[in-house]
């Protein structure tokens, strides 16, 4: 049974002239006295209603109100450009000295190698001029520096060295003379002599950063970082940071003072290392890394990790001096520390 489309309701003392209605006709009345209405609201009902009047516009006045409009986004646009330029750039860093040095190409040890033949006025004045070039003469490769390198290359020369007192006297025959002898002492002395100079050559190239890869350059540049910012260096230098007074009311016990061993996981040596992995990645994204989803990504992470690290080190140091000396030094804005950074 199908149900009706319309809502039903039962008509009261009306049911009678329902069926005298149907009476005079030959069909059969309905069987219940139910009428039927639809509750859709009648479309002339909509249309009745008043016409709003339409207001008058002065064109002036609407001309007056678009070029305000416009010299106002004009100059939103104006501060946005100032304001982005004043904040600097969150990923690239202004050239310093110190990053100029990181960047820096290695000068080759073949010049200074040729020198170890010479004589040693010549050696020496020679490499005092390639040591005036070298950013970083002291740094070798391999977590060495020169002062390890000389001293292992003068170790290893006593080691060899011939002694006299137990020098040969006579060969398997036993018919050596004693001339004969002093010759063959002085023929392993000049041996001796030219294998020193031999092996401080090999120790000079094998421990040429001219001669290491990326990677080890770049265990190098971390060792800088940790020797220029880190904090068993700086603590002599910079001083602490402005106290407020509940720790001038308390100071620290002289206990807690003391510094053992290198600082190597302060925020301003973190923050010095990101920047050197930072500037590297970034240079291979700009230049052949426009399809290399993956390094993009690990920059982002990176320029991130550095914010939060950098406004981490700005809360704890009040903008003090070693936050002014990070700043300084790194060549950092307060892009990339402030606000949100999107790459």
């Amino acid at each position: 049974m199908a149900l009706p489309t319309s809502l039903p309701f039962r008509l009261g003392g009306a049911s009678t002239n329902v069926l005298n209605h149907w009476s005079h006709t030959g069909l059969r009345a309905p069987a219940t006295s139910v009428a039927c209405f639809s509750t859709t609201v009648v479309l002339q009902m909509k249309r009745g209603g008043k016409k709003r009047k339409r207001i008058h516009r002065d064109p002036y006045r609407e001309a007056q109100v678009a070029r305000a409009k416009a010299a106002n986004k004009a100059r939103q646009e104006v501060l946005k450009k100032e304001r982005a330029e004043q904040l600097g750039d969150p990923v690239r860093a202004k050239p310093t000295p110190f990053l100029d040095s990181l960047k820096q190409r290695i000068p080759s040890p073949s010049p200074y190698v040729q020198t170890l033949h010479r004589a040693a006025a010549a050696e020496t004045e020679t490499s005092e001029s390639i040591n005036e070039s070298n950013p970083f003469p002291n740094y070798r490769n391999f977590f060495t520096n020169s002062a390890e390198v000389a001293e292992i290359a003068d170790h290893a020369k006593y080691l060899a060295e011939p002694i006299e007192s137990l020098k040969q006297t006579k060969d398997r025959n036993g018919v050596w003379t004693e001339a004969k002898a002093e010759a063959v002492f002085l023929e392993r002395v000049d041996a001796w002599k030219q294998g020193d100079s031999n092996a401080r050559i090999a120790l000079e190239r094998i421990t040429s950063l001219h001669n290491a890869s990326s990677k080890e350059r770049r265990h190098m540049n971390i060792q800088r970082c940790i020797e220029e910012f880190g904090r068993h260096n700086t603590d002599e230098t910079l001083p602490p940071r402005p106290q407020g007074p509940a720790q001038l009311a308390t100071p620290p016990p002289e206990h807690t003072k003391l510094r053992i061993g290198r600082d190597t996981g302060s925020s301003e040596v973190q923050i010095a290392i990101l920047t050197t992995k930072i500037e590297k990645l970034a240079n291979h994204v700009e230049k052949v890394g426009h399809k290399d989803k993956h390094n993009k990504r690990n920059l982002r992470v990176l320029v991130h990790r550095r914010q939060k690290l950098l406004s981490y080190l700005r809360k704890k140091e009040r903008g003090g001096p070693r936050w002014a000396n990070l700043m300084e030094k790194l060549g950092l804005n307060d892009g990339a520390w402030k606000g949100e950074i999107s790459l």
